[in-house]
């Protein structure tokens, strides 16, 4: 699913001659994986009616920890992508991802995303 995801994202970079383009679908993969984990991470905890201080709805300072973490993260996803583009040029070089990368952006990251907001208790709109 990322990697499809990270081709379809690079090729639409690539066909707009992004500067880049290799990093900012890094990013956007990355942005993919933290929601999927986090809404993964927020069901455990509302099924087994846990609670982590650090994840508290009241004090957002503390998830400013996490900050390092994420950037380990993003520099992991990124080298693994790096490493695994030819492969993935290989595999998808006669399919067409770019047509439908509005679909695809909304479907892994802006549902999810939605979701995880509406999960944690927050709003989208007041």
């Amino acid at each position: 699913m990322y990697g499809k995801l990270y081709y379809a994202i690079y090729g639409y970079f690539k066909n707009k001659k992004n500067h880049d383009p290799q990093f900012n679908s890094s990013c956007l993969v990355f942005m993919s994986q933290a929601i999927h984990f986090f809404i993964f991470f927020l069901l455990v905890l509302k099924i087994f009616k846990l609670e982590f201080p650090k994840f508290s709805a009241d004090n957002s300072q503390n998830k400013l920890f996490f900050l390092p973490l994420a950037g380990i993260w993003l520099f992991i996803v990124h080298k693994y992508f790096q490493n695994k583009l030819q492969f993935l040029e290989k595999k998808y070089k006669n399919k067409i991802f770019i047509s439908n990368i509005y679909w695809v952006v909304i479907l892994s990251i802006i549902i999810p995303l939605i979701f995880l907001i509406k999960l944690s208790g927050g709003s989208i709109w007041k």
